[in-house]
């Protein structure tokens, strides 16, 4: 797929090559995981970041077959399109498999896993748990009772997934641009906002039946 971050940002696990290192350095912007790698080579992962108000936008890519845990009551909504390879996710009984142009999510209300293929690339948008919650609530016009999950698959649905290919390539897009003192206001606040409610209006998710009755 002919989207990326990698043509434009610096690759910020270029010298790291320890596992632990890695993990630590991924935590770091994806939140805490637990991170097991398949063989013994050298890592030779890559990540490339968009900082965005109330989140970020990444690419990533280890370059190993890796299983990685997710915690429940995390922080963050973690949006992944696959680029190239194959992953899965597991949350519970609900497993979804992903190629290129796939999406997952992972909620936070919910433990998760992820098997990556040596060759998966993903982009990825992490969005904090709390303000796509008051988004969604101001949406609602109401209080939410239960956590905001979405489905793991969106895809599979029938909904939402053809629009999410091209609003990560407008991202990437806006990346590609000059750096000027005005990129803090093109990733700034009103983006995330738009961000959210194209998110929340157009993917599956525990809320949706009540957010279209208005």
């Amino acid at each position: 797929m002919d989207i990326a971050l990698s043509r434009h940002t610096p690759n910020r696990l270029g010298a790291l090559h320890a596992p632990d290192e890695v993990e630590r350095a991924v935590a770091h912007r994806l939140g805490p995981h637990r991170m097991a790698a398949r063989g013994r080579d050298p890592f030779r992962a890559e990540l490339y970041e968009v900082p965005l108000h109330r989140g970020v936008l990444l690419e990533l890519c280890y370059g190993r077959e890796t299983h990685i845990d997710f915690g429940d009551d995390a922080d963050h909504f973690l949006f992944r399109l696959t680029l190239s390879g194959a992953c899965e996710l597991q949350a519970g009984k609900a497993v979804a498999q992903a190629g290129p142009g796939a999406l997952t999510v992972s909620s936070p209300a919910l433990a998760s896993r992820l098997r990556t293929s040596p060759d998966c690339r993903n982009l990825v948008l992490r969005l904090e748990r709390g303000a796509l919650e008051r988004k969604l609530q101001d949406m609602l016009q109401a209080t939410l009772r239960r956590p905001l999950e979405f489905a793991l698959a969106p895809g599979a649905h029938g909904t939402g997934s053809p629009l999410v290919l091209p609003t990560f390539d407008y991202l990437c897009r806006l990346a590609a641009l000059p750096a000027t003192g005005d990129a803090r206001a093109t990733f700034g606040a009103d983006l995330s906002a738009w961000l959210m409610s194209l998110l929340l209006t157009h993917l599956p998710h525990s809320h949706s039946d009540a957010l279209a009755r208005g």
